[in-house]
């Protein structure tokens, strides 16, 4: 019995355009001789959804698009899900079976899907009964697992262990597991649509971030070797990750060329090297915005760095506007001596040079901050925080440096200088970012432990970490909470994405500071 799987990268909301890959793909697998063809979950509406799963306009154009997906399906089933209106008028998602111009039959969803993004069903053996319990002894054929699944470090490992276990000792039955790909709203999903044999073995899978249509015949030997890795590291596939997530942000959102504000720091290195392997070097300006606290090196490693990638680099000094602010506030601030204001004025300046590009040639601006910034609220807010989509904003500042290594390990792009140099805001006279913040290998381990492992504020301090520098990393993530629920979205890389959306409350009273509460004093 030969199969098709397609693998397609789904444009939100966008039925014509989804309708037309679907029905490509359809008509490839027929030729190539598929019994029936499957369309990956979410490949007619495009995935998260989110509450458009909700509203009713949206709801009626998925019914039109498939009545017109179906209008051209010919006697070869093709399967695909899409949500819509019950009669009771509660909005489920179904999978339904196309063939021979009409809708044969359809299946409601039951369970909650990997990651929470969409629930996720399974196809059991066309027939009334559509629940699968522990311990049932129903005898299975196939089971097909329908859950849009996204990249995160580690997830594809996850993901296959998961499915080998249904497969080989829950069900005992063949799984097929397909995936879309692409960037929507923060998410890259990652393709590699599997099939599972019965004994857990993998029978097939697709490319990774790769649009695909994924042939197999289950009478066939498994010929896909165990080691799955192919010698492609996790650094590899975090940069395939992000470069998918810009390109289709970018696409996706109708923009066609970028702007970035070049610092000649190590985040902004990064995000122009992303930008410009995902779109062209031609389809990204970058701007350098020097103030007169900015140092020649950092200057002259932007403009290294844009030669290596030959992308378009402007100079714009900050000067006049900042004088021009000076001069217009100055007889308020007579008697004030200069702080954060002064500091955080010189980002927001920038911001709306950047802004003004955007804004006059219809550039999308990228922003540059990385989680250890954004959790800590190392940032100015409509300052550097401002941007349509964080690149870098789920690695740590340590993440940050390792991929860029990695980077170079390819192809020496970034300037050395920019590795080494002591890492600097440079809004002051010898900033750097250690005045302010702790070392970021302890920032991060300490971050890594709070939000992502769960380890109470005693627990880190046990582990050797002063308590007072814990203290002030956890009351920093606490009172920065207004400043991520105002950011961009964050392209997500791992389980534990923080962000500029971390969840919590916008006005915490949590003060871990008072050292009464602590329990070894």
């Amino acid at each position: 019995m030969r199969v098709g799987i397609l693998q397609t990268n789904p444009i939100i909301g966008d039925f014509d355009y989804n309708l037309r890959s679907i029905l490509t793909g359809y008509e490839q697998a027929s030729k190539e001789g598929a019994v029936f063809v499957v369309a990956a979950p979410s490949s007619l509406m495009g995935v998260p959804i989110k509450n458009l799963g909700k509203n009713r306009d949206f709801l009626q154009l998925a019914e039109v698009a498939l009545k017109h997906l179906a209008s051209r399906v010919g006697s070869i089933p093709l399967l695909v899900d899409t949500f819509c209106l019950k009669e009771n008028g509660e909005v489920a998602r179904q999978l339904v079976v196309l063939r021979n111009g009409q809708i044969q039959q359809s299946y409601f969803a039951l369970q909650k899907g990997i990651g929470g993004l969409l629930p996720d069903f399974r196809l059991i053996d066309p027939g009334s009964t559509f629940l699968l319990k522990e311990g049932d002894i129903t005898p299975i054929d196939l089971i097909l697992e329908m859950s849009p699944t996204p990249w995160f470090k580690g997830v594809e490992k996850e993901r296959l262990n998961s499915l080998r276990k249904l497969a080989g000792e829950k069900a005992c039955c063949p799984v097929i597991a397909p995936n879309v790909v692409g960037g929507a709203d923060g998410y890259v999903f990652f393709g590699e649509s599997v099939v599972i044999t019965a004994e857990g073995k993998i029978k097939a899978i697709g490319k990774a971030f790769e649009e695909q249509i994924i042939m197999f015949d289950f009478a066939a030997v498994p010929s896909v070797p165990e080691n799955l890795e192919g010698g492609v590291c996790e650094s590899e596939r975090l940069y395939r990750a992000l470069t998918m997530g810009i390109r289709d942000f970018v696409h996706k959102t109708g923009f066609k060329k970028v702007v970035l504000g070049l610092s000649g720091g190590i985040d902004s290195a990064v995000v122009a090297v992303l930008a410009a392997d995902a779109l062209g070097p031609e389809n990204v300006l970058c701007v350098s915005i020097p103030s007169r606290y900015t140092t020649r090196a950092s200057v002259e490693d932007a403009k290294t760095l844009a030669s290596n990638l030959g992308v378009r680099l402007e100079i714009i000094p900050l000067e006049p506007l900042y004088s021009a602010w000076e001069q217009t506030l100055g007889p308020l601030f007579v008697n004030c001596k200069p702080d954060i204001t002064e500091e955080n004025v010189q980002a927001r300046l920038r911001a709306v040079i950047l802004m003004s590009l955007s804004n006059k040639f219809g550039y999308l601006l990228l922003n540059t901050g990385n989680k250890s910034e954004i959790a800590t609220g190392y940032c100015t807010l409509y300052g550097d925080s401002c941007g349509a989509l964080s690149v870098i904003g789920d690695l740590y500042k340590t993440e940050v440096y390792t991929f860029a290594q990695w980077i170079n390990s390819q192809r020496l792009v970034i300037p050395e200088s920019i590795l080494t140099k002591a890492p600097s805001a440079e809004l002051r006279p010898g900033q750097t970012d250690q005045e302010t913040l702790p070392p970021y290998e302890s920032l991060d381990s300490i971050l890594r432990l709070w939000l992502e492992e769960g380890f109470t504020i005693d627990e880190i301090v046990q582990l050797g970490y002063q308590r007072e520098m814990v203290l002030d990393v956890t009351n920093r993530v606490i009172r920065a909470a207004f400043k991520r629920k105002q950011g961009p979205p964050v392209i997500r890389v791992s389980w534990h994405g923080v962000g500029f959306r971390l969840r919590s409350p916008s006005l915490p009273k949590i003060k871990y500071m008072i050292r009464e509460w602590t329990s070894s004093d």
